[in-house]
């Protein structure tokens, strides 16, 4: 076996043993092969296989990248999927030692992402053509991204069995296979139920059937390049120059209680931020609860129980 296949094998391993184990995404199993892939290109010509590699062939792999111009956040990348693969090495008695143990990663600041204004928000959401499919397609998709702040491959992986029209709520699966209940709000559920309702059948036509909610023209799901592609024509036609990697998330309004006049103590945040929060982290110290909190959010037994001190002095417990 050559020192090529050598190293293709023992990165597949090392893959299989992530996925099997964290579940990681393909999105980031393929971006630790990248990394991997490129030190150990970097190493052959040297004479060093990845398998054998110590510190200073992996001090002299960072040095290299540094001057050719990567960004510190890359390189702490890329020294992460190291570690990784060493560590798992050590651990499984491939190697005595760990190459990587000694080398810090480069510090680096930590700029606030930009964002976009409320009226570039308002800008973009009305820049599609409603008059065709694609255009309605596109509005549902900026709608529901912008009132639940779901991230780019959640919401093109978003399935059909996924959406509760009848409670309002979508259930996403994020990092790590873990799922979470989303509310739409009443715009998002609106111009949702309007693209499957009139868009989705004319761009289904003459095609299998597809579990994916948002499909292309030829009946498939559409990818996140596409749909980035697709923010960035829109972007364009609303006159918005300026690049932005984020689109903010909507905070709705904040319903009151009739009988005592508080603040829902759900409600008091974002939506898509309070339903992913951990339930040790559920606010009780506002009272009453809405129903359709109650409802959709927080359905768990223990949940309802850890709230109830919270609006024991509402007559009704709820909105």
């Amino acid at each position: 076996m050559t020192s090529a296949e050598t190293t293709s094998s023992a990165l597949d391993r090392f893959l299989d043993e992530l996925w099997a184990v964290e579940g990681l995404s393909d999105h980031t199993l393929a971006a630790y092969r990248r990394d991997l892939e490129g030190l150990a290109h970097w190493l052959e010509p040297r004479g060093v296989d990845l398998e054998t590699a110590g510190a200073p062939d992996l001090l002299g792999y960072i040095s290299a990248r540094m001057q050719a111009g990567a960004r510190p956040k890359s390189i702490t990348r890329a020294l992460s999927s190291i570690r990784r693969f060493y560590r798992y090495r050590v651990y499984q008695g491939e190697r005595e030692d760990d190459p990587s143990a000694g080398i810090e990663s480069p510090r680096a600041g930590r700029p606030l992402p930009a964002s976009l204004s409320e009226a570039q928000v308002d800008a973009l959401l009305q820049a599609p053509d409603l008059e065709t499919a694609v255009g309605l397609r596109d509005r549902a998709m900026l709608e529901l991204m912008y009132a639940t702040g779901l991230r780019v491959s959640e919401l093109v992986g978003l399935e059909q069995s996924e959406v509760n029209s009848r409670q309002g709520v979508v259930r996403i699966t994020g990092k790590g296979d873990k799922e979470r209940l989303v509310p739409l709000g009443e715009e998002a559920a609106h111009w949702l139920a309007r693209f499957q309702r009139e868009a989705r059948p004319d761009l289904m036509d003459g095609h299998p059937p597809c579990e994916a909610v948002f499909v292309t023209r030829r009946g498939r799901g559409l990818t996140r390049q596409a749909f980035w592609y697709r923010i960035k024509a829109h972007a364009r036609s609303a006159g918005i120059e300026s690049p932005c990697r984020r689109i903010p998330c909507a905070t709705p309004s904040r319903p009151t209680c009739s009988i005592t006049g508080r603040t829902c103590a759900w409600c008091r945040c974002c939506w898509a931020t309070a339903a992913s929060r951990p339930r040790k982290s559920i606010p009780t110290s506002h009272a009453p609860v809405c129903k359709a909190c109650m409802r959709n959010i927080i359905p768990a037994a223990d949940v309802y129980y850890a709230l109830l001190p919270a609006f024991a002095g509402s007559p009704r417990g709820g909105c």
